[in-house]
């Protein structure tokens, strides 16, 4: 994944997040239903980034997703995706 990508898809997060600070309030059901979904929507990219055609990832990769699953308890994606440039960052440096 090159930083560009990263860059691109940091930039996507936060069009949809200012979309939706224009968009009207949802319904309260609705809403209890996407407050569920982030968690377990960070879980399943971290699982999927571990394995990477059929083999583990590498070792930057897999320092991304501790540095990531690190911080998600935070509840912010800002957070996370800090957690996991750092992450990132520091197992390239050492791997």
């Amino acid at each position: 994944m090159t930083v560009s990508l990263i860059l691109l898809i940091a930039l996507m997060t936060y069009a949809s997040r200012v979309v939706a600070l224009v968009l009207p309030k949802a319904p309260a059901r609705f809403r209890i239903v996407l407050d569920r979904v982030p968690p377990p929507l960070f879980a399943s990219l971290a699982a999927l980034s571990l394995v990477d055609g059929g083999a583990i990832a590498p070792a930057s990769t897999l320092c991304a997703v501790g540095g990531a699953l690190a911080v998600a308890p935070k509840g912010s994606l800002l957070w996370v995706l800090a957690g996991g440039l750092v992450g990132y960052s520091l197992g390239a440096i050492a791997f």
